[in-house]
């Protein structure tokens, strides 16, 4: 009896210090656990409030808040939710001074993430006012592969690192095990240590796979970042390398980038440079297919054999590496339901080295490269606009000659390097002959497609540092540098012969005429002002005496 008992309580005690052993276990697993996924967590907050951050810190946002452009501000408020699904709600709040120190502040609640921005461009915020940005913490815990992890309710702001995890479970208790223990000790025993032996296996290559995650994601992030501030000179070159040195199993790589309706290789890595911009497709001769998914080609010479003509196929195979391919993993990039580019990656040894692993950091990669081209085009289609606006600021629209801005900051450059070299200066101001008369005839459009080809002949009869100016309807003023009156006036009557020269529009032939008043800097002017009222008399006075030009120097008081 005695036996028994304390064979009993042996088999209690030493079942009590298995559970005690599993327990510790357990904790240490889960607070390992917990670390790696507040890290996951935190990358992912981190990734978005600093992606967040460069779309509110855009000049077009900061005008459109100061602007009070409500619909501009919908717009890129629902594109970001778009691009986002976690984000919940954006709107903005007025905050005191002390509370937009720093770039972001995060709270947390049970079921959001409170997400706070500046509102900025590059040089200026506005004070007392943020944007607030909620994310629904359950589901960016699902997209995360978190499900069994929740974040624990707080009320009070803490920084992004501070941020903290709990199980949505808690642990089975010490008496509940030992309750359980005493009916089937052995059972229990054996269970917990196959168990632990499979978990501590699963464990570690979950861990494994989460630092890969993360260690990928912040690449992902930094390289974004780089090209995002310009601080890469070949963006697709360096975005190319980035690829073959991320994705497992990539050896070399192209790129195939979208010129009209063909693809074109412009970017090489590990391969000659002499097929870069010489060598294109069309859709339908492209192995990887247009369905815009990330797939694995190991026949790839087979589909070349059928798809490419013997010329381009000779082209391509010339690169002596090309036909040593053993796999290609080809990654699409879209952007706007369009697919704009293909990266391909290369392995030269196994037809089996692109695995599971590599085609899901494949979609990962185009996903974030989708954004960065997107983000890329609308830059350069920014910047274009931005050109052309600062092109027709100096210049006039219908005739491409340089407008009275341009002519202003001419004038001084000019006035300027005659004063210090003791020079002259000649403004004209030429009036095209009853060239109304044109307009009320055969309409404005005659009329401006006459003043476009004046304006070429004209600006071809000057030197390249001279200029010609429009000043509106069929007034043009010349400013000439170190020219005599003698000079001038052949020059004058040379450019009289050239605008007299027969013009054909519409099967009209017109033949235009102008008057001249001329007029010298500094001995007529000091300054354009002056010069433009001076020159101007004195192309009247050329009008009243029906001659072709007249100098200003050379009117008398009473015609003044």
């Amino acid at each position: 009896m005695k036996k028994v008992v304390l064979l009993s309580v042996l088999s209690v005690i030493t079942f009590c210090v298995c559970v005690w052993i599993f327990y510790s276990l357990n904790l240490e697993r889960f607070e390992e656990k917990i670390k790696i996924a507040r890290g996951t967590l935190r990358s992912a907050v981190d990734f978005i409030a600093k992606t967040l951050d460069n779309d509110f810190g855009q000049s077009s946002i900061y005008r459109a808040i100061l602007n009070n452009d409500q619909i501009y501000i919908d717009k890129k408020f629902n594109e970001i939710k778009t691009r986002y699904p976690v984000i919940d709600q954006i709107y903005f709040e007025s905050l005191d001074v002390e509370k937009l120190i720093s770039e972001q502040y995060v709270v947390v609640f049970q079921d959001k993430i409170r997400l706070l921005f500046k509102i900025h461009d590059a040089s200026d915020y506005l004070p007392n006012e943020a944007i607030v940005v909620l994310i629904d913490t359950k589901l960016l815990l699902e997209l995360l592969g978190l499900v069994d992890i929740v974040v624990c309710e707080e009320g009070k702001f803490v920084l992004i690192d501070s941020i903290k995890c709990n199980p949505k479970k808690d642990f089975l208790s010490l008496s509940e095990f030992v309750i359980s223990g005493i009916f089937s000790v052995l059972a229990t025993v054996l269970f917990e240590l196959v168990t632990t032996i499979r978990m501590v296996r699963v464990e570690r290559i979950l861990r494994n796979e989460l630092l890969k995650k993360n260690t990928f994601q912040d690449a992902l992030l930094e390289f974004t970042k780089l090209v995002l501030n310009g601080r890469i000179h070949d963006a697709s070159q360096y975005i190319l390398q980035k690829a073959v040195e991320l994705v497992p199993g990539a050896q070399a790589g192209s790129l195939l980038m979208k010129k009209g309706d063909v693809f074109v290789f412009t970017n090489v890595y590990g391969y000659d440079q002499k097929i870069v911009g010489n060598l294109f497709f069309r859709p339908e001769e492209l192995a990887q297919g247009q369905d815009g998914k990330v797939k694995i080609i190991k026949n790839l010479h087979k589909i070349n054999e059928e798809l490419l003509n013997s010329e381009k196929r000779d082209f391509l195979y010339s690169e002596g590496r090309v036909n040593q391919i053993k796999v290609l993993l080809s990654i699409p990039v879209i952007v706007k339901n369009d697919t704009i580019a293909f990266f391909n990656l290369d392995n030269f040894e196994d037809e089996n080295a692109f695995t599971q692993e590599s085609i899901e950091v494949a979609e990962l990669f185009a996903g974030q490269v989708g954004l960065l081209f997107e983000r890329i085009k609308l830059e350069e289609e920014l910047e274009e606009q931005r050109r052309i606006m600062e092109y027709y600021s100096y210049h006039d629209p219908l005739t491409g000659l340089a407008n009275r801005r341009l002519l202003e900051e001419f004038a001084e450059k000019i006035f300027s390097l005659a004063r210090r070299t003791n020079r002259s200066a000649c403004l004209l101001f030429m009036d095209l002959h009853k060239f109304k008369q044109v307009n009320d005839k055969f309409g404005h459009s005659v009329g401006d497609q006459l003043l476009k080809m004046i304006a070429l002949r004209i600006q071809k009869s000057i030197r390249e540092n001279d200029i010609v100016a429009r000043l509106g309807g069929d007034e043009f003023v010349f400013l000439l540098s170190n020219f005599s009156t003698e000079e001038i006036t052949t020059f004058t009557k040379r450019l009289l012969k050239v605008i007299q020269e027969p013009l054909v529009v519409e099967n009209n032939v017109f033949s235009i005429s102008a008057n001249f008043g001329i007029a010298f800097y500094p001995t007529d002017g000091d300054n354009l002002e002056t010069l433009l009222r001076n020159a101007d008399m004195a192309l009247y006075f050329s009008k009243k005496r029906s001659e072709s030009f007249a100098f200003y120097s050379r009117l008398s008081r009473d015609q003044m």
